[in-house]
């Protein structure tokens, strides 16, 4: 806070967690051009070409799901849906789909290892099919419009392939992608979003110090993401590759995310429950998390309830198994839960904080960062259905806000601001960086408003960074600077 001489308006300094940067995703850039994974117009019955149209408990379809005008027709919903020819792309890189539709589209990557000894589809014609898919759909549209969906392939796939499912679709095609096109398409998405303003308490990386150093060293490092579905979409939000620009990374170093999850698992499932109708291999602890050489396990979901006890037998077996395998001990983050249709238990914040300080590990309120933004949101107009796929679980936008969350948590300190200075008739407002770290700096007229307004958005090269406003525009302004 800072208040000038004269007649000079007070103006107010706040942190925060977000940042809007207006990218384009498209197929080619900076003249490279990039070969088709998979590309096809459905002028033809796509069985002809390696398609299967099936449902959930993947029986095959041997007709229907395409017209003979020249596309692919389903019903809205999620089944039956469409499977592509599997293809290779490395493990942990990305690939986009690109469509041309109408109606209310879904699309998802897949991933097929029949190795796999976890995260393995539970049906026995899953020839391989992992349960840590990345679904979404995309709005009810009623005229052919062009839709991108930026996925990965899983950390234990050894082919992949996409699903496309209701409305109709004329045209798709599914191209790698580097991460730096990735993060183009992240910033698109959340560009046609509300801006999230969280600021994570600064002592966030109490019991989280492997991490940190790892990351400030711009060091491999490997975060877990353990559960269910939900935590399966917290591991979709492409808050890996949001993280490398943050702290900096450069060349081939990477923050690698594995989703170690099943539908519904919670930590007692995880944690070794015999009654658990999966086969043991789909949550198997050691190949899943102990042999990720984990920095970071985040333990999170809505399908916990309140087995406390679990949560410490899992974060046993997981420090110790690690420590005996690896020799080092990795860091664990707690989580609430966030979005599903209902709230986490009475007290259930609480008692995870209270865990986490007891075991000297990390801990985050993700629920109540959701409902902080999703309620801000339809106080400007957005409903909370914007951000869901179903029910239950996040689309592309919602999947946006926890990975823009998990990297406020996870990002540096909020910056520091030094005293304001007049200069001629602006005033600079000055803070602390981190070379090559981003930065946005918002403005609002009032506090508390829902609405802020970004004034400018850089990279800073040196530990510091200011920007010269205009205080005659408001008579009283709050600013806050955040980072990505």
């Amino acid at each position: 806070m800072a208040k000038h001489l004269g007649q000079t308006p007070v103006l107010r300094m706040l942190r925060g967690a977000c940042v809007l940067t207006l990218l384009v995703l498209t197929a080619c850039r900076s003249g490279r051009v990039a070969a088709d994974l998979i590309h096809s117009d459905f002028a033809t019955d796509p069985r002809q070409q390696g398609w299967v149209c099936s449902d959930w408990n993947l029986a095959t379809q041997a007709v229907g799901g395409w017209s003979a005008d020249g596309y692919l027709a389903l019903s809205p919903g999620y089944s039956p849906f469409w499977v592509s020819p599997q293809f290779l792309v490395p493990s942990s890189e990305f690939f986009c789909i690109t469509v041309r539709s109408r109606g209310s589209v879904g699309l998802c990557g897949v991933g097929y290892n029949l190795a796999t000894t976890w995260g393995r589809y539970p049906h026995t014609n899953s020839q391989g099919l992992l349960a840590a898919d990345d679904w979404t759909v995309m709005p009810a549209q009623p005229e052919w419009q062009t839709n991108h969906f930026c996925t990965r392939a899983l950390a234990n796939a050894a082919t992949c392939g996409i699903r496309l499912s209701g409305g109709e679709v004329d045209e798709v095609r599914v191209t790698a992608a580097s991460r730096a096109e990735v993060r183009a398409w992240a910033d698109a998405t959340y560009a046609a979003m509300p801006p999230l303003h969280y600021t994570p308490a600064r002592d966030r990386f109490a019991g989280l110090s492997r991490i940190r150093n790892r990351l400030q060293q711009r060091q491999e490092v490997t975060v877990v993401l353990l559960g269910d579905s939900l935590m399966n979409d917290t591991c979709n939000s492409t808050f890996d590759v949001l993280l490398e620009r943050t702290y900096g990374y450069a060349g081939n170093t990477r923050v690698h995310a594995v989703a170690a999850v099943g539908g519904g698992a919670g930590v007692d499932k995880w944690a070794g429950d015999a009654n658990w109708n999966w086969p043991r291999s789909d949550l198997d602890l050691q190949a899943a998390v102990v042999g990720q050489r984990p920095d970071l396990v985040v333990i999170g979901g809505i399908s916990n309830g309140t087995n406390y006890a679990a949560f410490e037998a899992l974060i046993d077996r997981i420090v110790g198994g690690v420590s005996e395998q690896f020799g080092y001990t990795p860091d664990i983050l707690l989580v609430t839960g966030a979005f599903g249709p209902g709230l986490d238990p009475a007290g259930y914040a609480d008692q995870l904080r209270m865990l986490a300080e007891q075991r000297a590990i990390g801990f985050m309120d993700l629920r109540s960062v959701w409902l902080g933004y999703v309620t801000a949101a339809e106080q400007q107009g957005v409903p909370r259905s914007h951000f869901y796929r179903d029910a239950v679980h996040a689309n592309h936008f919602g999947k946006q806000m926890l990975g823009r969350a998990l990297v406020a948590q996870l990002g540096p300190d909020p910056p520091r601001f030094f005293p304001l200075q007049r200069i001629g008739d602006s005033v600079q407002v000055r803070w602390e960086t981190e070379p090559g770290a981003a930065y946005s700096l918002w403005s609002q007229a009032a506090l508390g408003s829902a609405s802020w307004t970004l004034v400018n958005t850089a990279t800073a090269t040196t530990d510091t960074m200011c920007v010269n406003v205009d205080p005659s525009r408001e008579g009283e302004a709050y600013y806050r600077v955040s980072s990505p």
